[in-house]
């Protein structure tokens, strides 16, 4: 028996991270469940996200519903996610009455690294769904939560079907706030795309993707010294490495965290000079994982393109943000070496650590690379797996 699956947290597939969760969803719960499963996503780009989710899948009959369209009256106000923790009253919509589950899908938006009013909201929000339909937190980041977070966050968690960490220390965090209902999975990312084709060579190329995010983090959020910084990681990556450096974005969507931006800027820089490419046009994620398939490095400050490069072999230099990436790249495959923390580092700093990092990597890179293709194996295997506990379990609810 196939289920109905409402998806929450894939709205924009131009941030290439939510698509590829997505699409990977759809494929490989269907792997592991033997079923071809009904997908709703909500989105407020139905077009758009149906186009690309379709041709990356391969499927012609996902659905979409608008964003809020689980609630009854579109997103709930404030007044209706407080009233929804005291009333026995249904608000879901007859989108939400008519699916079988709920999955929200993974990323960090329940910890406190955006600040703790958004983690609030978010889970007052689904606390609506929670009281009617069974939902499935899958893939996540989770913590740490603090002050009173440490008692509201768990007692509205706890109505979940299962909680799925992405990384041991969220799995270990919410048991220790005594969560029953948590297991651990790591990031569908590092499934296959269905779009990929084969093995290729890498060609000595490195990959650079800039993001603006990390101005927010970073001790000096000046603008013109970040383009800076960038500028300077190129011209190293160029030195060291002779098939050239491509620049490119990973999120193109909203405009308020559009990477194009940035890789504009340094295009312009670098106007006319050798041995550098600068791409902004969309793509699809199985289209940047052909580029990262046949590089010799990637350097990112968002943290899917990481998991894309473990994904096929090649190892992985991240500026990070937040507690992600050491829950995934770090304890889940050992590349703490390759995490430079941009809230721990000036930009002189934080551009030696790159160069040091640099030579880290060319020394260990036989090694490195090996023990990636093996954690995939494994991985892999854990995600089918997984899933196919999931579909069990929302099947018999």
């Amino acid at each position: 028996m196939s289920l109905q699956i409402y998806i929450l947290n894939a709205s924009n597939t131009y941030n290439y991270g939510s698509m590829m969760l997505c699409e990977n969803l759809i494929t490989w719960l269907d792997r592991a469940s033997n079923c071809r499963n009904d997908y709703t996503v909500e989105t407020d780009d139905a077009e758009g996200t149906l186009g690309r989710l379709c041709a990356a899948t391969g499927r012609t009959d996902l659905s979409a519903a608008p964003m809020g369209g689980l609630f009854r009256g579109g997103p709930p106000t404030r007044f209706e996610m407080l009233r929804g923790l005291f009333t026995s009253k249904k608000m879901l919509s007859r989108i939400g009455d008519k699916v079988d589950a709920v999955v929200v899908l993974g990323g960090d938006d329940f910890t406190e690294d955006h600040g703790w009013r958004a983690l609030l909201s978010q889970l007052l929000r689904l606390n609506i769904a929670l009281r009617e339909k069974p939902v499935v937190f899958l893939g996540q980041s989770m913590g740490p939560f603090f002050s009173f977070r440490r008692r509201v966050v768990p007692s509205i968690l706890k109505k979940a079907s299962m909680i799925y960490a992405r990384d041991r220390r969220s799995l270990d965090m919410l048991r220790a706030l005594g969560l029953k209902n948590t297991d651990y999975i790591p990031d569908l990312a590092l499934m296959p795309l269905s779009g990929e084709h084969g093995d290729a060579e890498p060609d000595g190329r490195a990959l650079l993707f800039p993001s603006e995010l990390i101005r927010s983090f970073i001790p000096d959020g000046d603008r013109d010294a970040l383009v800076g910084f960038y500028a300077d990681v190129i011209e190293v990556l160029r030195s060291r490495y002779s098939g050239g450096v491509h620049v490119l974005p990973h999120v193109l969507k909203p405009e308020g965290a559009n990477d194009a931006k940035m890789v504009t800027s340094l295009a312009e820089r670098f106007d006319g000079s050798e041995g550098l490419t600068f791409s902004t046009e969309p793509m699809l994620p199985a289209e940047v994982r052909g580029l990262i398939r046949s590089s010799s490095l990637v350097v990112t400050a968002r943290m899917h393109p990481a998991v894309s490069a473990l994904e096929c072999g090649v190892p992985p230099i991240a500026f990070s943000y937040s507690e992600k990436y050491h829950g995934v790249l770090g304890e889940g495959y050992g590349l703490n070496d390759f995490i430079l923390d941009v809230r721990k580092h000036s930009y002189p700093a934080l551009l030696e650590s790159f160069d040091k990092a640099l030579d880290t990597l060319e020394e260990r890179r036989a090694a490195l690379t090996a023990h990636i293709t093996d954690k995939n194996t494994h991985d892999r295997a854990l995600i089918l797996e997984k899933l196919g506990e999931m579909f069990t379990c929302l099947r018999t609810r």
